[in-house]
């Protein structure tokens, strides 16, 4: 059960996270994933986290983030295991 389609966290560092949950239409059975939005200081970035095939969340393409927002990877698959149970 979802608790919620969008949500906020902050972490001590200045950095706000939004989370946004969606699922691919016309999909069975359903492929929820979450739109994740960062803003540190002036700093902006924009992710999807999805499930593997293997059942678990990660970012979707990873390749262009910088590493400090790779790094929160696992801070963004809490909070979205969170919401999701």
């Amino acid at each position: 059960m979802v608790k919620s389609a969008q949500f906020t966290k902050s972490l001590a560092n200045g950095i706000e996270i939004q989370f946004s949950r969606g699922s691919i239409e016309n999909r069975m059975p359903e492929e929820p994933y979450y739109d994740v939005a960062l803003t540190r200081k002036e700093e902006k970035f924009s992710l999807r986290m999805k499930k593997n095939a293997n059942g678990y969340w990660g970012i979707e393409d990873r390749v262009h983030l910088p590493l400090w927002v790779r790094d929160l990877e696992p801070e963004f698959i809490k909070a979205v295991k969170q919401n999701e149970s």
